[in-house]
């Protein structure tokens, strides 16, 4: 696995920082904390297909940003 240089963990930040509380939660939830989708929907009450769609629009936008950096 690759490791985060400094800078783009700073990307990563700023970015987070411009998402909503909840697209947050759910990627804290997801890669920090490492709780399936399943268990998600359970804690959020939310549909499973919201998630992974919040989740999987939320790393194309960001992917999208960077290719727009580099």
């Amino acid at each position: 696995m690759k490791r985060q240089t400094t800078e783009e963990n700073l990307e990563l930040q700023a970015f987070m920082k411009q998402q909503s509380p909840m697209t947050r939660l759910l990627i804290q939830l997801k890669y920090v904390e490492g709780y399936t989708i399943e268990e998600i929907t359970e804690m959020t009450e939310m549909p499973l297909n919201t998630i992974k769609a919040k989740i999987d629009n939320t790393i194309k936008l960001f992917k999208q940003n960077r290719r727009g950096i580099m």
